[in-house]
């Protein structure tokens, strides 16, 4: 057997590129919803009078910076901006000129992290990046409005072509080497290796969701024991994630792990999007086949081209 063949193929097989649509669909929907977070306080977040100012950021946090709210010089002048970097993250996730709207959300995206970093999580991180990774592919293929434009121009029913893999094993990647990284960075920390990790972040009020009711549970010893497990657990599942992938038997329980894991951290911390956006990422780990399956039984008309 070649190895790099067998590369090749696993990199470049073919794919419906309905999935890719779907992504692409479901990963705007968490990008529209981190433009709106900032809509309350737009101009005390990120606002030239904001509490983080470009003299400060350039300070503080890095000179090398580019946002387009900097050209913004008062309130009105924010909200237009804001309201056009809005404007092309919908587009984006409609799939209407995919490949320039694309670009532009992850100028967006980026834009918001320069104008006050501060604010955001690793959350914000992973769904940059990950909006790049669609950006470059073909995700406007299928489920989007530049299909429907194509069919309705050679006269045929909305289609789902085929694409290269290649989009979901960076995805996968990417998702594999975080995993990888922080529970390696974990395990080097004091408060992972004592077991206290997760009862000091949930004491607090930062980050506890329900600081009365997570309280009430951190005084009692069957809460307190709850949490050294679970720092452990998180721990140890972290690490051996990527290699849980590499086993198909594993390869469906772990995934199953990581929602049940993020999903508890979203209930009782208040992390952003941080736990939608890994999940996110968990879509490329599924079988394309079954998925496209699944997606053709509510799109009758979307077929996969031989």
């Amino acid at each position: 057997m070649n190895p790099i063949r067998t590369f090749w193929t696993w990199l470049f097989r073919p794919i419906p590129a309905l999935n890719l649509g779907w992504m692409r669909l479901s990963l705007g929907i968490l990008l529209i919803i981190v433009q709106l977070s900032y809509a309350p306080g737009l101009e005390r977040l990120i606002g030239p009078e904001g509490y983080m100012g470009g003299v400060d950021l350039a300070r503080y946090y890095t000179a090398d910076r580019f946002s387009i709210y900097d050209y913004a010089s008062n309130g009105t002048e924010m909200w237009i901006i804001w309201s056009v970097a809005m404007a092309v993250i919908v587009a984006f996730t409609a799939g209407f000129l995919t490949p320039v709207s694309g670009a532009l959300t992850v100028v967006a995206m980026l834009s918001l992290h320069h104008s006050n970093p501060y604010v955001q999580n690793g959350g914000d991180r992973v769904l940059r990046l990950y909006a790049m990774y669609m950006t470059l592919s073909p995700c406007g293929r299928a489920l989007s409005v530049d299909a429907w434009i194509r069919s309705k121009r050679i006269g045929k029913d909305m289609v789902s072509p085929l694409a290269s893999a290649w989009p979901l094993r960076v995805i996968q990647t990417q998702t594999v080497l975080i995993y990888l990284w922080t529970g390696i960075g974990k395990a080097t920390g004091v408060n992972w290796q004592d077991g206290t990790a997760l009862y000091n972040a949930l004491s607090l009020e930062t980050y506890s969701r329900w600081p009365v009711v997570t309280d009430a549970i951190l005084s009692t010893w069957i809460g307190q024991a709850a949490t050294v497990f679970l720092t452990y657990a998180t721990l140890i599942w972290e690490i051996a994630f990527s290699y849980m992938l590499l086993i198909p038997s594993l390869r469906v329980p772990s995934l199953i792990m990581g929602v049940l894991l993020h999903g508890g951290i979203w209930l009782s911390m208040s992390v952003g999007l941080f736990s939608w956006a890994m999940v996110w990422g968990y879509v490329a780990f599924l079988d394309q086949a079954k998925v496209a399956r699944f997606l053709q039984r509510f799109l009758p008309k979307a077929r996969a081209v031989d």
